[in-house]
């Protein structure tokens, strides 16, 4: 039954005349190229009903937009803001988009509605110019649009409305972001509406969008703060006709997971004939233009460095991990236990997800801090952190994690701590810059025997890096690292994911997502960390160049004493031990 006026209340009834304003008056092309009423689609109408649940409920309206390509999102927030502009006095709007021809687009749907309003309703104009227009007063209202390519942009200024296009194209996207939400109050009548398609695992945009998720992952129906909205591809639009006698085939994965979502033939058909004749049968760009899912879009955009499909699967296997911290203690066997408690990073809280098996092998990498921006172009932002992980080698598993900005000598004691705490698991901290040296000099003063030793680089014949302490990447070792862990965790072709890595940790998994190729070299993106992905990337090849004390799977011997382990052997296999002459209790500085 319709509710009649008189139970409505005043905020539903402002936002129903707003509605009917701009379906009366505002005029759009459609898909045949025809100028027809704004009658607003699904995708717009759920952004419509997100707005008046925010104020209603008297909070500021913002709204984060995941979006498909050609959803109408831009044109249902212009409509919007120019309807708001027009029928409230001083009211002001303003639109930024990543780049001038953005930004045209942008102006474009606003002149077209300004251009085709009925006389009986248009207002005098004080100004109008290909970025702004201004009202006489007293109305005195205003619509403007500017490129987002400057960090101060919008400063000094005041406004109403806040549209926000292409967020995670933008250059200096955090300071520009940060300069222009200082011109929205705080208030119930403002409105600010962030909209972008994925562009990589990182950016700012990424960040806000994961945390708006968490938030209303932890409190369902949450109206504070930033709502996040995911328009899929999967939409009536995206549709062709299916030919008579169309042949299918074998439907590939990513067709299968559209029909598990629901897709019809003419959805799925739509889809192969897009990939095929505007996309050149790049099912990776498709995926970044017409997402089936928000982590499909990030995924698939940023010319990722490890494979999406590695990454997918990581997240099927995330798991919360234990909250504690490792304590010297003389009286337990191993001279370490542990004690549970929510430690935060800076009270060397550690990520525990499995506590030590007896006869079991264990490796320890850490990746020290620099100090060094994560956004070279960028000197404020955030800088790097020590990252410790321990590596389970059989099956190979990350079961606990330590990550902090605490000193470096401090960290150091964590890495000894974690090594004897785990079966006196062979460690090594990452020489290459930050504090590998510090770490390494607390390991050796406590005369810990079961440090790496590293050896020459394959195309190398420089003799003096043979038998040094302590994984360093180079050069010639940085791709030997990443492309070992790819191969590591891939899906083998005959045994599918079974013998694969596993990792149960959701921040490591978010830094395999933000890791790209920038030009010739893999790396991270600008303002997101690596550390804990290298430092779980130097476990690994302990574990590859390692011999192993216990027994395992059918393989090698068990050990009395962990002391009476073989010392590392150079290219030979791991899961061998042999013995080999030498003392690995007995370190020398001659050995650094």
């Amino acid at each position: 039954m319709t509710k009649s006026a008189d139970s409505l209340d005043d905020i539903t009834l402002e936002h129903i005349a707003v509605e009917s304003w701009m379906q009366k008056h505002l005029r759009v092309v459609d898909i045949h190229d025809q100028l027809v009423p704004f009658y607003p689609n699904p995708v717009q109408q759920k952004i419509y009903k997100v707005i008046l649940m925010q104020r209603r409920a008297g909070k500021p309206v913002r709204i984060i937009i995941l979006k498909s390509r050609r959803e109408g999102v831009s044109t249902a927030t212009a409509a919007y803001f120019y309807a708001r502009a027009h029928l409230k006095p001083n009211h002001s709007a303003f639109v930024s988009a990543h780049d001038s021809e953005g930004c045209k687009t942008q102006w474009n749907i606003v002149k077209r509605y300004e251009d085709n309003l009925p006389k009986s309703v248009k207002l005098p104009i004080k100004k109008s110019d290909a970025t702004e227009i201004r009202y006489e007063f007293p109305h005195g209202a205003s619509y403007r649009v500017q490129t987002a390519g400057n960090e101060n942009m919008g400063s000094g200024a005041g406004y109403t409305d806040l549209h926000l296009s292409e967020l995670a194209k933008w250059a200096h996207d955090k300071r520009a972001m940060t300069s222009v939400m200082q011109t929205v109050p705080d208030l119930p009548h403002t409105t600010v509406i962030i909209e972008s398609t994925a562009n990589g695992a990182g950016g700012l945009f990424f960040e806000m969008w994961n945390t708006a998720v968490e938030r209303q992952r932890e409190h369902p129906g949450d109206l504070d703060g930033f709502i996040p909205l995911f328009f899929t591809s999967l939409t009536p639009q995206h549709s062709q006709h299916v030919p008579r006698g169309y042949v299918w085939g074998m439907l590939d994965e990513d067709e299968l997971a559209w029909r598990e979502a629901g897709a019809t033939d003419e959805q799925l058909y739509w889809r192969r004939i897009t990939i095929e004749n505007k996309l050149g049968g790049d099912v990776d760009q498709f995926k970044q233009e017409y997402p089936l899912t928000p982590e499909e879009a990030f995924l698939a955009s940023g010319r990722p460095a490890i494979d999406t499909s590695i990454i997918k699967h990581h997240r099927e296997m995330v798991t919360k991990p234990r909250r504690g911290r490792l304590r010297f203690d003389p009286r337990v066997k191993s001279g370490v236990r542990v004690e549970y408690g929510g430690f935060r990073d800076s009270e060397l809280g550690w990520n525990i997800w499995q506590e030590p098996t007896e006869n079991c092998d264990y490796c320890v990498a850490c990746d020290t801090a620099t100090g060094i921006p994560t956004d070279p172009e960028d000197k404020t932002s955030d800088p790097d952190y020590h990252a410790i992980y321990v590596l389970k080698r059989e099956p190979l598993r990350i079961i606990a994690c330590h990550h902090s900005r605490v000193d470096a000598d401090v960290v150091g004691r964590e890495v000894l701590k974690a090594a004897k705490y785990y079966n006196m698991a062979w460690v090594s901290p990452e020489l290459a810059g930050g504090s590998g040296m510090t770490v390494l000099n607390v390991l050796l003063g406590d005369a810990y025997p079961r440090i790496y030793h590293r050896d020459a680089d394959s195309d190398s014949v420089d003799l003096t890096e043979v038998h040094k302490l302590g994984w360093k990447t180079t050069r010639n070792t940085r791709n030997r690292l990443i492309d070992d862990w790819i191969a590591a965790c891939r899906k083998d072709p005959d045994l599918g994911w079974d013998f694969s890595l596993q990792v149960p940790d959701a921040d490591l998994i978010d830094e395999e997502e933000s890791f790209v190729w920038n030009g010739e070299k893999r790396e991270h993106r600008p303002g997101t960390h690596d550390d804990r992905l290298i430092a779980a990337m130097v476990a690994l090849q302990l574990h590859r160049r390692c011999v192993r004390t216990h027994t395992f799977a059918g393989v090698g011997r068990p050990q009395t004493n962990p002391f009476d382990a073989p010392c590392y052997i150079n290219g030979r296999d791991p899961g061998v031990p042999e013995e080999q002459p030498g003392n690995i209790g007995k370190v020398t500085v001659e050995s650094l």
